[in-house]
């Protein structure tokens, strides 16, 4: 006895969606987007450090080869012998002894015998080359350059042999007075745009310079 309708209830599409529905895929997009852009920065940020770190190496490989070259080139000479200290050291080697004239150019004739050092200044953190023509004076005070920066700890030791049998020791500083050490071993630490570095190299002296005394 109520009233009837004969009108079907309205149903949606085939191809619609419930409130529900959209609700779950917006947030299903939400989190996919939130990833994607967490391993885009994440990618940036290990890029940035990546760049910054071959930035710090290449600076310190080339300075490092400078310190090689010095190394490789030194030779016994009387009255300036190797000093060797934790964050310092001074050994022979052909130095200019002064700056050249403005406008002017190093040449080989130019060079003389003098003496190279390498020292860590804590302050300004940077590691300084030094040459020193010899005999020195007050008119030819030395060459002074920046070998690398952003340096924040230097150590350098130095391999003595020991006995006959090819073995020996690392030590903190050399201050033998007739002989070279066979090796040096130079360890840094660098910081750069918040990022740190370690690089370690180790220097062969020439075998015959290491062992033979020096000589007048």
């Amino acid at each position: 006895g109520g009233f009837r309708s004969d009108t079907p209830p309205r149903t949606f599409g085939a191809g619609s969606f419930t409130l529900i529905e959209l609700l779950v895929v917006t947030a299903i997009v939400g989190v996919v987007v939130v990833v994607i852009a967490a391993c885009l920065t994440g990618g940036i940020r290990v890029w940035d450090r990546a760049q910054t770190f071959l930035v710090i190496e290449s600076d310190a490989v080339i300075g490092l080869r400078m310190l090689e070259k010095d190394l490789v080139n030194t030779f016994p000479f009387y009255g300036a012998r190797f000093d060797g200290a934790a964050t310092s050291m001074e050994f022979p080697s052909l130095a200019e002894g002064s700056p050249p004239e403005p406008g002017g150019s190093k040449t080989v004739a130019e060079q003389r015998v003098g003496t190279v050092k390498y020292s860590f200044d804590s302050g300004t953190q940077t590691l300084l080359r030094k040459e020193v023509g010899y005999p020195q004076d007050d008119t030819r005070p030395g060459v002074v350059e920046v070998l690398l920066s952003n340096v924040d700890r230097v150590s350098l030791q130095y391999y003595a042999p020991v006995g006959q049998l090819g073995g020996g020791e690392w030590r903190d500083t050399w201050t033998n007075e007739t002989n070279f050490p066979s090796r040096v071993r130079v360890d840094l630490d660098f910081s750069k745009d918040g990022e740190t570095a370690s690089i370690t190299r180790t220097f062969i002296l020439p075998t015959e310079r290491a062992q033979n005394s020096r000589k007048p």
